[in-house]
């Protein structure tokens, strides 16, 4: 991300698109631009979750000085390699060479922000979203939501999909879904497994809406990120797909390449999984319940 020579200021702004200061860090660079269109170029990044904790972990190991102890949602620099930091840091700097200020109301970035983000998950063509709603011992439920890939693993994210929903029936008349399931397994620095029907009674191995295990469907996407969506194997073994599911919580995971397969990606509410990585566990089994306690659909247009 280098900057463009032609102007005397290239503002750099990239973050994650549902935070409120980095909509307003937004909103102030794209201004400059507008009014000073010879001397200054806006550079927006506005990402989801983990495309904004791939990027950092990109700036931290290219660039020197404060860059590299950056923390937050969001940052600012200007020229490549004058860190600004924060909207404090660019709303200082602006005001000094632009005569730069805004009194709006923070009410007003908040509402950008949560309107930003329902744009941008419903301009996703060819894919479809899911939440879950994770209790964390005693702790209030967390939400997080998942893009599917379903242009790459169609039959892959619709079991997934379907087990959100809830309203999936077996052949037997049972009903399949990931609510009140629980997070059984945490390997820290690897990944977070769950999605295991058996807790609800349901015991015949290999559950899934295709009425038992199912083919790998494609190994295209590898594990080179946190947040990343994948099915579980009975015992790693080939075309054993079913309902339990996985989370990256580390990077790269190499030796998971071309053997489990990777359907989806954590868009927000990856805290949740950090969380789950602090948490005691025996023999990889925490030793507080974290439960599912709602999941469906995701819609951004409600």
């Amino acid at each position: 991300m280098e900057s463009d020579s032609s102007y005397i200021h290239n503002i750099t702004v990239a973050g994650i698109l549902n935070n409120q200061n980095f909509q307003q860090a937004k909103t102030c660079a794209t201004y400059l631009q507008r009014t000073n269109p010879t001397e200054v170029k806006a550079t927006i990044h506005q990402l989801f979750e983990t495309q904004w904790e791939e990027l950092l972990k990109e700036i931290k190991s290219t660039k020197k000085g404060k860059f590299h102890y950056h923390e937050g949602n969001y940052i600012v620099y200007v020229n490549d390699d004058e860190y600004l930091g924060d909207y404090k840091g660019l709303e200082k700097w602006a005001l000094m060479n632009y005569r730069y200020s805004d009194n709006s109301n923070t009410i007003i970035y908040k509402r950008k922000a949560a309107l930003e983000f329902k744009k941008a998950i419903n301009d996703v063509k060819g894919r479809s979203f899911c939440f879950m709603e994770i209790r964390i011992g005693e702790e209030a439920p967390q939400k997080v939501i998942f893009e599917l890939f379903t242009d790459i693993a169609p039959d892959s994210c619709e079991n997934f999909r379907k087990l959100c929903g809830g309203t999936f029936t077996n052949q037997k008349g049972e009903k399949l879904t990931y609510k009140n399931t629980e997070f059984h397994r945490i390997v820290k620095g690897g990944f977070v497994q769950g999605g295991d029907l058996s807790k609800l009674g349901i015991t015949k191995l290999g559950q899934s809406i295709f009425d038992g295990y199912f083919p790998d469907e494609t190994f295209e996407i590898k594990h080179t990120q946190v947040g990343l969506l994948g099915y579980c194997k009975k015992s790693g073994l080939k075309y054993s797909n079913e309902c339990q599911f996985y989370v990256t919580t580390g990077a790269p995971l190499s030796y998971m390449d071309g053997k489990y397969v990777v359907f989806g990606r954590v868009v927000t509410g990856m805290r949740a999984f950090r969380r789950m990585e602090k948490m005691d566990s025996l023999n990889e089994r925490p030793k507080d319940k974290i439960e599912i306690s709602n999941c469906g659909e995701y819609d951004a247009r409600k």
